[in-house]
């Protein structure tokens, strides 16, 4: 990783890379079906958003044999990866300086491994399993609102608990891992403002998405929700560390791309 930069009282460590903007998902050519509850906005959460099981028939075994050995494959490859070796000793550098160890972790906005040509959704799977059996937290919980039945069994096979809504309010009372590949705003921006209230942010660590470039998006008021974020990251600037993730040629495009690691000291 490059030498830190003192900018405004922000750390950045590493380089930045361009930030490519997430790809909608084509819900039509997935076979899960998604019902969206009214009047909920910026401030009512994704959790809203529920799976419509009666159009999402009980998976065969064969079926979730087929992506259990992908997201294995992907295993293999992740592990071997410059880009999660240097990303675990990020984290384990930071964890010396905790008292204590990641006790709870939780995976947001995955995508559905079923989605038809994103191949980078496995991967960002295998990466969660393989923080999930570093760090053994004591609990740990996934959320994405078009998880599938096959999504749902493929991950709790890996120890995850799969809950049925979350909109990004969780008070980190604990050491607390926050996987957050390419979420919305929105739920970067609830996150930042329930532990800053609550006054546990330093126990928020947080892989996502870059808060410099929130914040650098949110004064050119580029868009709503970025400046929702950057209001809150002003808020927190002179306690937050951020290690930019280069992703060191890793092969797949978009699993891994403009991801940083946030943790935050205490007032």
């Amino acid at each position: 990783m490059s030498t830190n930069n003192e900018n405004g009282g922000w750390t950045t460590v590493g380089s930045s890379s361009r930030r490519n903007k997430k790809k909608k998902r084509n819900m039509h050519s997935m076979r899960k079906h998604l019902t969206m509850e009214e009047g909920e906005q910026m401030g009512g959460g994704v959790g809203r958003q529920r799976l419509s099981e009666d159009k999402d028939p009980a998976p065969s075994e064969r079926v979730i044999a087929h992506y259990t050995v992908l997201v294995e494959s992907a295993i293999s490859e992740v592990q071997d990866s410059m880009y999660f070796k240097s990303t675990l000793q990020a984290l384990r550098d930071h964890m010396v300086n905790m008292d204590g160890h990641i006790q709870c972790m939780y995976v947001w906005g995955l995508g559905s491994v079923e989605q038809p040509g994103a191949v980078h959704i496995r991967y960002q799977v295998a990466m969660a399993v393989l923080l999930h059996r570093t760090f053994s937290p004591e609990c740990s919980e996934t959320y994405d609102p078009i998880y599938s039945r096959v999504d749902r069994l493929v991950h709790e096979s890996y120890g995850f608990h799969v809950a049925d809504a979350s909109d990004g309010k969780v008070v980190a009372t604990v050491p607390t891992l926050f996987f957050m590949p390419h979420c919305e705003a929105c739920l970067t921006a609830h996150l930042l403002r329930r532990n800053i209230e609550s006054d546990t942010l330093h126990n928020v660590i947080m892989l996502g998405n870059s808060l410099k470039t929130y914040k650098e998006r949110g004064e050119m008021g580029i868009r709503r929700d970025d400046e929702h974020v950057a209001y809150l990251v002003a808020a927190c600037v002179s306690r937050v560390r951020e290690i930019a993730l280069p992703e060191y040629g890793f092969p797949v495009s978009g699993a891994f791309n403009d991801l940083s690691l946030h943790m935050f000291s205490k007032e």
